[in-house]
């Protein structure tokens, strides 16, 4: 397949991306901060008090865009706009786990974290309040089942708390 005289870049490609996987691997991960695709805003409270072990996290999956019908063009304009706020994130000194939707096979955002949450296994994680109540309760699940605690944070994009509400609706 390859000329004999490209084993040795074969082999010290395989020696670098084992170690680099190591080193990342070995990176304690404190807290797990999850960015969700309609939350890319660099003023969120999820990036307040952030911590030199802390991670990013965000995760490109087929199923955010197939649960209600919805535009190719739409999910086009979301992936787009979730790459382009990684790339800004990576400039930064930040860490980011970023899954692509072509590098996994899971379908909804729950299994994509839990298996996350398997590799890098936080201390805890946070997130701001998702305006969703189907994806908050996918990430109660996960943080759940790994038995992570999970900081759901303020979101100040909304007229009032969860809580304000309810207590109006009486």
């Amino acid at each position: 397949m390859f000329p004999k005289s490209s084993a040795w870049f074969l082999g010290l490609c395989w020696m670098i991306q084992t170690h680099l996987s190591y080193v990342h691997n070995a990176m304690r991960t404190e807290t797990l901060r999850i960015i969700l695709g309609d939350q890319l805003n660099r003023d969120s409270p999820l990036f307040e008090g952030v911590a030199e072990g802390d991670c990013f996290w965000m995760a490109e999956v087929v199923g955010e865009s197939q649960h209600v019908p919805s535009h190719k063009a739409r999910s086009a304009y979301f992936l787009s706009a979730m790459r382009h706020f990684s790339h800004e994130l990576r400039s930064e000194p930040y860490r980011l786990e970023y899954l692509h939707l072509n590098d996994h096979a899971w379908p909804s955002l729950q299994e994509a974290l839990t298996a996350t949450l398997q590799t890098l296994a936080p201390s805890r994680m946070a997130v701001v309040q998702p305006g969703d109540l189907r994806v908050q309760t996918e990430l109660e699940a996960a943080a759940r089942d790994a038995d992570i605690p999970l900081d759901i944070l303020s979101d100040s994009h909304f007229l009032s708390s969860p809580e304000h509400f309810a207590g109006w609706a009486r």
